[in-house]
């Protein structure tokens, strides 16, 4: 089905100094035969805030302490002692490939994608994924959806998860399809966008920091290498 957006975190989150609200994410998968819910969580932004975040990202970026781990990665790989001119051209060559993987360093959620809100386009991006089923616990979903069909999903994710389809009771499996049929991005993102204006005074964009990468049981780290990191390390072998 995809991710469909079913809240607001309630810690919200902190990346490079700026507040930022956190969605929570989640996604019904039954093509496999077996029951599986699972999520995300990330960063809500406006398009010219990402922009500025990813400019501000590469205009205060040191190239040798955030990517020279790579560079002597790929040194060691070509089976060759690399000159300074060399590393440095690895190095500035790699960011030229990075820097068109917009928005790197951050990952936009293509499930959610871009939807526009009284005439500004906002983005999803995505820092973690897995069982975040206490961060779906957590979240606002009564922005989204009706309380009692977050509870239901909740108590079919304890029941249920990962056992074969014709273990899991037809009423259940139907009703947990038509809650999430029911969920729309779009419309999610409203609510969201909205509520988040009108508590934009209030303590809830400020709550306790969390930092961009820390994550909770349950949750796995989305941190890939870019195709375009990989792509760069093989021109070097």
């Amino acid at each position: 089905m995809g991710d469909k957006i079913i809240g607001l975190s309630t810690e919200g989150g902190n990346i490079m100094g700026m507040q930022r609200p956190v969605y929570v994410a989640l996604d019904l998968d039954i093509s496999r035969g077996y029951f599986a819910i699972s999520g995300t969580e990330g960063y809500i932004w406006s398009e010219e805030d990402l922009n500025a975040y990813v400019d501000d990202y590469w205009e205060n970026l040191d190239l040798e302490d955030e990517y020279g781990y790579m560079a002597d990665e790929a040194a060691a790989n070509a089976d060759h002692t690399w000159s300074a001119t060399e590393r440095q051209d690895f190095l500035e060559g790699m960011k030229a490939d990075l820097m068109g993987d917009w928005p790197y360093p951050e990952e936009i959620n293509y499930d959610i994608g871009a939807i526009e809100v009284d005439g500004v386009t906002y983005y999803a991006t995505v820092f973690a994924g897995g069982q975040l089923k206490s961060a779906a616990k957590s979240a606002l979903s009564d922005l989204i959806l009706p309380r009692e069909d977050m509870q239901f999903i909740i108590r079919a994710w304890d029941d249920y998860q990962l056992k074969k389809l014709d273990e899991v009771p037809p009423d259940v499996l139907a009703r947990t399809k038509r809650i999430f049929d029911g969920l729309d991005n779009r419309r999610a993102m409203r609510q969201i966008i909205g509520f988040v204006e009108l508590q934009a005074e209030s303590p809830f964009m400020n709550p306790r920091p969390r930092a961009h990468r820390g994550l909770k049981p349950g949750q796995q780290r989305l941190m890939r290498r870019p195709v375009q990191v990989r792509q760069h390390m093989r021109k070097v072998r």
